[in-house]
């Protein structure tokens, strides 16, 4: 679920650029025009095209972003800090790229971004065990052209405030869970927008009178317990 939301006057994209430019230059873990949290969506995010997608739609996907490829000891994306209106980027030691390529898919039109840090950097890096392969002579790193979305919430999610706004998430996936596996909410019986509907909220009801069940049942449990254990003894 997606829901949008409004965009107070004066913020424009440009400028919502131009703020998430500088936020990243920081490092800090920003996004600009960040709506209402309970007018989110607290979906995974895919890639940073889903992030982008959002951005430019108006709306915001708070789930979590999934990690960069596991390069077994070398660094991966995570570890770099990219920049890619400025077509630079930062290894883990500090040093900038000294190439920036642009490649575009001729099938697809996808463009990538590849960074590289040329031997004399690397060759002499106390870093290089942990971020150059074996077979590799320097570092290169390929992003998306969109990287910056994803690098920004991947920064985010190692704040404390993200991770305690992700308990919200858990409760939502749990509930959803619940209602597809032992419900089964994605499959409609009948033909038509009102009657799917309908099933739906009968389905919410089902599953509120089951919770309540279960509570009133392990209420009754917690009573009898009390009842048949004698209180403990203080020790004198």
């Amino acid at each position: 679920m997606a829901a949008s939301f409004f965009q107070p006057p004066g913020r424009t994209k440009k400028g919502q650029a131009l703020r998430l430019a500088i936020a990243r230059r920081n490092g800090a873990a920003a996004n600009p025009s960040r709506p209402d949290p309970g007018r989110s969506s607290f979906l995974a995010v895919s890639s940073s095209q889903s992030l982008k997608a959002a951005h430019d739609e108006g709306r915001e996907v708070r789930g979590p972003a999934p990690a960069s490829p596991d390069r077994g000891k070398t660094f991966t994306a995570e570890a770099f800090d990219v920049d890619i209106s400025g077509r630079f980027a930062l290894c883990p030691a500090g040093q900038r790229s000294t190439n920036c390529s642009r490649l575009e898919e001729a099938k697809t039109g996808k463009v990538n971004y590849r960074f590289e840090w040329n031997d004399t950097l690397c060759g002499v890096c106390p870093k290089r065990p942990e971020c150059v392969g074996p077979t590799q002579s320097h570092r290169t790193l390929v992003v998306g052209e969109h990287h910056g979305f994803l690098q920004t919430r991947r920064r985010e999610m190692q704040t404390e405030a993200f991770q305690k706004e992700m308990h919200r998430r858990n409760g939502i996936e749990g509930t959803q869970s619940e209602l597809v596996r032992a419900f089964g909410l994605r499959h409609a019986r009948y033909r038509g927008r009102a009657k799917v509907r309908l099933q739906n909220y009968l389905i919410g009801a089902a599953c509120n009178l089951r919770r309540l069940a279960r509570r009133l049942a392990w209420l009754a449990a917690q009573a009898i317990h009390a009842h048949t254990v004698p209180p403990a003894t203080p020790l004198t």
